[in-house]
């Protein structure tokens, strides 16, 4: 089901994204129905919520699903670390926040997560803020799309919210703070 366009045949199971206007529903920003001419790694991946969560449960089982394997676990745990450049006198630089601009894209700060090879990685949770757990890793998208996968409670958080641009509406805070929130030991 994920692809960088949604087929034809699929055009009544792809919703819309919007662009967030406050008390308006106005502003379709597409429907991802037509390929792009350039593929982007980062962005316009077009998927369905249960292909996407059992990509999500692939990277729990670290690399399996339904008894296949797909990844090494040493190729998903090297995807999950932290790979941020050094910093000064060979001092570790563990977050984004050391290194990267506001594009105005982002819902919340870059402190305390660094990057793996895909997505963000949880680092310090005290430092960015977030009720999370360390070695946590995920994505959010430019639409308020966002997964999390969290090894430590053996937790997948998947949001396929259509609100664009993301750092309108703290969905994805709020999303992950109900989640964590909900777990008793």
């Amino acid at each position: 089901d994920a692809a960088p366009a949604s087929p034809p045949q699929n055009k009544r199971r792809t919703t819309m994204a919007r662009r967030f206007r406050p008390l308006t529903d106005e502003g379709v920003a597409g429907q991802f129905t037509r390929r792009p001419q350039f593929v982007s790694a980062g962005g316009g991946l077009v998927s369905s919520a249960a292909d996407f969560a059992r990509f999500c449960q692939m990277l729990l089982n670290r690399g399996e699903l339904d008894g296949v394997r797909i990844l090494s676990c040493k190729t998903v745990d090297f995807m999950n670390s932290n790979h941020l450049p050094l910093g000064e006198a060979g001092l570790h630089r563990v977050d984004i926040e050391a290194i990267a601009a506001d594009s105005g894209f982002a819902e919340t700060g870059f402190d305390g997560i660094g990057f793996g090879l895909g997505w963000s990685v949880i680092v310090d949770p005290i430092k960015a803020r977030l009720l999370a757990s360390k070695g946590e890793f995920g994505w959010g998208g430019w639409a308020s799309t966002f997964f999390a996968v969290v090894p430590r409670e053996q937790m997948i958080v998947l949001s396929l919210a259509q609100i664009a641009p993301s750092d309108r509406y703290p969905i994805r805070r709020q999303l992950r703070t109900m989640a964590m929130s909900t777990i008793v030991d």
